[in-house]
């Protein structure tokens, strides 16, 4: 299922703008909202297809291995792989991998859960998060609506992809099997990038 980041009606309203080129019909601009939608997901994180954006109840395991590849990882915090984070359900360590104790909540704090640059869960009390470990964390994280900054670069980012097309003379299959540059995040403009950079999961900072 495509996960539409911004809606036809929005973006007639307020994104298509006027001039001397006629609009293009519904399924052709659905088509192109569709597959720039998946582009901004993807450019932001998310798996493949984008319909996992939601907020929703999380398990991360994070072992020995992981270390390596997640530096915003330390002895002092937890990065989890998915933000915005909302709550903490539970964290659970093992020396193993497969025998699980609780650590109790009052070792731990969820600091600045709302933004995905800061995302963490601070080991307090003196406590530390350990490199030869596994961790289980169950956690509440994801977009409850999609946010305004994503939807309206959305728009920004048909009505630009659609433009490129008009001005290179294929008004009559925009949106419509006809592959694009502008599905390539290096080809946006420089302020839709900024505006998209905050939303970012951490991994793909």
């Amino acid at each position: 299922m495509t996960v539409r980041l911004v809606t036809l009606d929005t973006y007639r309203a307020r994104y298509q703008g006027t001039g001397p080129v006629v609009p293009l019909d519904d399924s052709a601009v659905l088509a192109r909202i569709d597959a720039l939608s998946a582009a901004i997901l993807h450019h932001l994180g998310f798996p493949a297809g984008g319909e996992d954006w939601d907020s929703a109840s999380r398990v991360w395991t994070f072992g020995p291995y992981d270390w390596a590849w997640n530096p915003w990882s330390d002895e002092s915090r937890l990065v989890p792989q998915f933000s915005p984070v909302a709550s903490v359900t539970s964290i659970e360590e093992s020396g193993d991998g497969s025998t699980w104790t609780t650590v109790q909540a009052d070792y731990y704090a969820l600091r600045d859960g709302s933004d995905p640059a800061r995302v963490r869960i601070d080991a307090i009390k003196g406590a530390r998060w350990s490199a030869e470990s596994w961790y289980r964390v169950t956690y509440v994280a994801g977009w409850t609506t999609v946010p305004g900054a994503v939807e309206d670069a959305a728009g920004r980012l048909v009505a630009f992809s659609l433009d490129v097309d008009r001005r290179r003379g294929r008004q009559g299959e925009s949106g419509v099997g006809q592959p694009s540059e502008t599905y390539r995040p290096e080809t946006w403009p420089d302020d839709l990038r900024a505006q998209l950079a905050p939303h970012k999961l951490p991994w793909r900072r």
